[in-house]
């Protein structure tokens, strides 16, 4: 004889709040770590900007910039302006130099590290446990260099005629030839075109010293 038993009343109910954990993980994921992703992207754009700027503003000397005292503010500036965070959300900039410590000395050559960080708010992760807002970081180098400040003259010998730096037409030169590549081993300062062997058994050219028949100019 089949017995009947009681009604299971309840297991809906159950099941029902087992797949909204599930649901809300999901929308916890593509909300709130879209808007992480979103808001770290707007950083990104920011952090690059604001460095080239204070990496400009160190080359070129703050105190020859007009629009900036210092390359933070330079940093603040071009990164409000490219990016749709305002000043409000975001952390005060972190700008720093490689030694010693400021970008003053040298201006010649260097690099600068911008750092900002802006607080996300999270909306469905809450409810799984997690905090109300997040941390959003993000870091960008910008460097400067020498540029054409400091050429280093160079020259080609053929050896066909010695003591010349003239060196014959394309085509020109016989097959085998010996050519002998020179640099300058001088400080670089009013023209001066001074030569260096680098093959010890070709041409004995002093430092300080230009080859025959050719000029500074």
């Amino acid at each position: 004889m089949l017995t009947r038993h009681r009604r299971e009343e309840g297991a809906v109910a159950i099941l029902v709040a087992l797949l909204l954990v599930v649901f809300m993980a999901a929308v916890a994921l593509t909300v709130d770590v879209g808007g992480l992703y979103l808001r770290r992207r707007a950083l990104v754009n920011g952090s690059d900007s604001a460095a080239l700027s204070a990496a400009r503003t160190c080359a070129r000397g703050f105190g020859n910039d007009t629009r900036f005292d210092s390359p933070e503010a330079a940093a603040d500036f071009e990164a409000q302006a490219n990016s749709p965070i305002t000043t409000d959300e975001v952390a005060p900039t972190n700008v720093t130099y490689p030694p010693p410590g400021s970008c003053s000395l040298p201006t010649q050559y260097g690099h600068v590290i911008v750092q900002y960080t802006s607080q996300q708010a999270l909306y469905f992760a809450p409810v799984l446990g997690f905090q109300h807002q997040s941390p959003v970081t993000t870091t960008a180098t910008a460097s400067w260099g020498f540029g054409s400040n400091n050429p280093i003259p160079m020259v080609l010998s053929n050896l066909l005629a010695p003591g010349t730096c003239a060196m014959p037409p394309n085509g020109t030169i016989p097959k085998g030839q010996t050519c002998i590549f020179w640099y300058d081993n001088d400080t670089l300062n009013g023209g001066n075109f001074a030569f260096l062997s680098l093959n010890p058994a070709g041409w004995d050219v002093p430092a300080g010293s230009n080859c025959n028949g050719s000029s500074s100019g």
